[in-house]
């Protein structure tokens, strides 16, 4: 079997490729836009491809005698114009699907994002069709739109699925627990509410054994939607003591209030817009929600149609991100 995952330079990408590696497949073939971070894939065993996805040959290229694709590549974020989302979410997973389909692959598992569900309030217990009345921003809007045409493709011979996995940790992570680490260091981190909220988190270990399932699983559960996370709520900032405790720094730290912070977020999001700033700004209302509102999904689909059973938990993530943070900055 030959297995393509895009976005392989990416935090997901990357540790999917690399377990790939450690099993019995004929290819892992791998993808991103920066050719020198796709030496290290090399090294191990992969091979690597740069370029857009926007780029038919380059399509053309990667997906031939491809039978798996695992299309992990993306724009993030919560700023930035919805036409650039829509080309690097939407616009790239139709061509990727089609040159997919052309080319003879028979599965194409798609990493969403849970981002769709958010309406700035606390949300429980959530399943697959909870959708809010309007997207958050055009990285949520964007990434539905893409599961939607994933789903559109579905067919016998091309079977298709979306995971939507919840806060991802573990190694590799270079944005989530860096940033929140980096903000303690420099006495920056502000806690926005009571510190009461709940949130469900996955490590990437989790998230990658939910992709090895869908690549084995019955042609019945795809075509599907599934959310994915460790099935083990916590209190947000009482994870946030745990992983500065284990940095060995001290966890004082500001507490605002909600209803005093998400007004002015709202107002700083209408003058950045207004002023067209390019840079996202660091104080906007989907943050300020984020960091103090509820949000867990439901994962019984997901344990149901495909065995998923996340074994990693959240205090051994933090320990595997911890150990390869402190290796990396040394």
């Amino acid at each position: 079997m030959r297995i393509l995952v895009t976005g392989a330079t990416g935090f997901i990408g990357g540790r999917t490729v690399e377990k790939l590696l450690t099993l019995n497949y004929k290819e892992v073939r791998s993808c991103g836009r920066n050719h020198d971070k796709g030496k290290p894939l090399v090294d191990k065993g992969a091979t690597f491809y740069s370029g857009s996805l926007l780029n038919e040959k380059h399509l053309e290229e990667i997906t031939r005698d491809i039978d798996v694709v695992i299309h992990c590549a993306g724009l993030a974020g919560t700023w930035g114009k919805y036409g650039d989302y829509y080309q690097a979410n939407v616009l790239a997973t139709e061509k990727l699907l089609t040159a997919a389909q052309k080319n003879g692959a028979n599965r194409f598992i798609n990493i969403s994002s849970p981002s769709i569900y958010f309406n700035y309030n606390d949300q429980l217990d959530l399943s697959e069709g909870d959708l809010p009345v309007k997207f958050s921003n055009h990285y949520a809007k964007t990434k539905f739109e893409a599961e939607k045409l994933v789903e559109a493709a579905h067919s016998n011979s091309f079977l298709t699925v979306s995971l939507r996995p919840r806060f991802v940790i573990g190694a590799g992570d270079n944005q989530i627990l860096p940033r929140l680490i980096r903000l303690q260091q420099s006495n920056m981190l502000v806690q926005i509410g009571n510190g009461e909220n709940i949130v469900d988190m996955t490590t990437v270990t989790n998230v990658v054994c939910a992709i090895l399932l869908c690549i084995d699983v019955s042609s019945q559960s795809m075509g599907e939607v599934y959310n994915i996370s460790n099935g083990s709520p916590v209190k947000f900032w009482e994870f946030v003591d745990m992983v500065i405790t284990k940095m060995k720094l001290p966890t004082k730290r500001k507490k605002l209030s909600y209803s005093v912070v998400f007004p002015l977020a709202k107002l700083n999001e209408f003058f950045s817009l207004a002023l067209r700033r390019k840079k996202e700004p660091r104080l906007l209302p989907i943050t300020v929600a984020a960091l103090a509102k509820s949000m867990t999904m439901n994962i019984t689909k997901a344990r149901k149609n495909l065995g998923y059973d996340p074994k990693q938990s959240l205090e051994e993530g933090v320990d595997e991100f911890l150990l390869w943070w402190q290796n990396k900055i040394e």
